[in-house]
C-alpha cells in the first residue's frame, strides 16, 4: 500500500505579519499562501490543519551573531510547541532563517515584480516563506 505524504507548511514568523508557504499533495509545488496576523496565526494553522493533510511544519528561526536565538526566534519556538501540543503527530523542523527576506526582495527583482509591490512586506513574508520551504526540500530526504 502507498504512504500518503502530508503535505509542509512553511512558517515565516515575525512580531506583526508571518508568511505562509505550503507544498502541494505531492510536495512538487510550493504555493505562497496570503500573510497572516501573528496575532491570529494559530487561528489560521487550525483552519489550514483542518483543510488540508499537513504533517510537517517548517519554522524560520534566526540567530543573534553569538548564536543566541532572536526574540522573534524564541516567539517560533514556543509557536512550535504549541502546535506539538495540539498536534502530536505534526513533526517540527526548525530551520534557520538568515537572510530569508534579503534573497526574497532579490528573487522578486529576478522575477520582474515591480519595486512598488516588492516593497510590500506582505510580498516580502510570502516569499520568504516560499524559500525556507524551497531549501528545506532541497536539503531533505523525505
Amino acid at each position: 500500500m502507498p504512504t500518503v505524504l502530508g503535505r509542509i507548511l512553511a512558517i515565516d514568523y515575525g512580531a506583526q505579519r508571518t508568511g505562509l508557504a505550503m507544498t502541494d499533495e505531492l510536495r512538487l509545488s510550493i504555493n505562497p499562501l496570503p500573510t497572516a496576523s501573528s496575532d491570529n496565526l494559530l487561528e489560521r494553522i487550525n483552519e489550514l490543519m483542518e483543510t488540508f493533510f499537513i504533517d510537517s511544519i517548517v519554522l524560520g528561526v534566526s540567530y543573534h551573531p553569538d548564536g543566541v536565538l532572536t526574540r522573534n526566534a524564541q516567539e517560533a519556538v514556543a509557536l512550535g510547541e504549541k502546535i506539538k501540543k495540539k498536534w502530536p503527530v505534526v513533526r517540527i523542523h526548525l530551520v534557520d532563517e538568515a537572510f530569508s527576506s534579503l534573497e526574497a526582495r532579490q528573487t522578486m527583482r529576478q522575477m520582474g515584480i515591480r519595486k512598488k509591490h516588492r516593497s510590500k512586506k506582505e510580498m516580502v513574508d510570502q516569499m520568504s516563506a516560499v524559500i525556507l520551504l524551497r531549501d528545506f526540500l532541497n536539503q531533505s530526504e523525505l
